[in-house]
């Protein structure tokens, strides 16, 4: 077959084809066709929308959106009511298609679920699942652009969405049936994570705990220590033993005494070592309890007949405030005051916020 016949071939097959083509339209229901004919018909003239107007969309599928960038056809007045692009709205609800058919003017809607709405153009009237219904506005063709346009209220009602208005801002919601608001949709904005919170709360204790650092430090007081290692029973160990309070710490105790008519304690430098390793032990386990590491009391440090312990932060007066700490316990105090004590030592070790103190007795 040479190539002219084949070109002759093509441009029958094309003639023979777009007829069928162009007679493809949707057909519509003699029924409907007669009862639209029935109706007069009533012309429009749309006019411009000027007023100011947001039109939310909330849909199942996709949440609530503003629509008004997405309507390409515009908004138009019909007879004093909101007309929207009936081609433009269709677009944006999943599941639906529309057809328009030339032969009797009729823009058809038909959703997946088998739903169908045909509207006769200049008629006011709308056929829905092929029954018919009066509406005030009929579907009109702006002219200039081509596109079918019908009351907002309308169409969304005719497919089954909730219509409200709110004339302080101007604003349209159309709501699909049974839509629900997510949280985002119900105040309008993204839903805060818990991390989100809690984040600014954590900065602001982290500025607060350097202003408190900085406040705390500024008036603390400033405790001079000199380094001395001991033997504990778990090992050598090396802490900051603060001399000056525990030379206080002792005139205190003595001076207890004698004011309660007890003879005042030698200062036992035997003891010294003792009470060096009772309190190197507490301030490793503050709520030991006259515990030693291993279990055992805390008399087998050595030959000594009791021991006052004690823990607290920093202050101005950091000896008085130990000292308090042991006359306010009837125990302490009782062994502060015992007559049968004849020497003790007491060992105060200073470890940058805590002051962890030990007196042992001598009989």
């Amino acid at each position: 077959m040479n190539i002219k016949k084949l070109v002759t071939l093509a441009i029958v097959f094309v003639l023979v084809l777009i007829p069928t083509i162009a007679l493809a339209e949707v057909q519509i229901d003699s029924k409907i066709i007669e009862e639209a004919r029935s109706i007069a018909e009533e012309k429009i003239i749309l006019g411009e929308f000027t007023s100011p107007l947001t039109i939310n969309l909330s849909t199942i599928k996709n949440g609530k959106q503003n629509i008004n960038g997405k309507l390409t056809e515009g908004i138009r007045v019909s007879k004093d009511r909101t007309a929207i692009g009936v081609r433009d709205f269709v677009n944006l609800i999943y599941g639906l298609e529309i057809f328009w058919n030339e032969s009797h003017r009729m823009v058809v809607i038909k959703s997946q679920n088998g739903k169908s709405i045909i509207l006769p153009i200049d008629k006011n009237v709308i056929f829905t699942d092929g029954v018919m219904s009066r509406i005030d506005v009929a579907a009109t063709i702006d002219a200039s652009i081509g596109r079918t346009f019908l009351p907002m209220r309308t169409l969304a009602n005719a497919l089954g969405y909730e219509v409200s208005y709110d004339e302080e801002t101007h604003t349209a919601e159309l709501k699909e049936p049974g839509y629900v608001p997510s949280i985002k949709d119900a105040v309008g904005a993204e839903v805060p994570t818990m991390q989100s919170l809690i984040d600014p709360i954590n900065k602001e204790f982290q500025k607060q705990n350097v202003v408190d650092s900085i406040l705390s430090n500024k008036d603390k007081p400033e405790i001079k220590t000199v380094s001395r290692s001991v033997n504990t029973i778990t090992g050598t160990v090396t802490k900051n033993y603060a001399e000056d309070i525990e030379r206080d710490l002792m005139r205190l105790i003595n001076d207890h005494r004698v004011q309660n008519g007890v003879k005042a304690l030698e200062i036992d430098s035997n003891i010294k070592n003792l009470s060096d390793i009772r309190v190197a032990e507490v301030s490793a386990n503050p709520n030991s309890n006259h515990i030693r590491p291993d279990g055992s009391s805390w008399d087998t440090v050595g030959n000594v007949n009791g021991e006052n312990s004690a823990a607290i932060s920093i202050r101005d007066n950091n000896a008085q405030a130990l000292f308090n700490a042991w006359k306010s316990s009837s125990g302490h105090n009782a062994n502060m005051l015992r007559s049968e004590f004849s020497s003790f030592y007491v060992s105060v070790i200073f470890d940058g916020e805590n002051l962890y103190a030990v007196n042992l007795f001598k009989q």
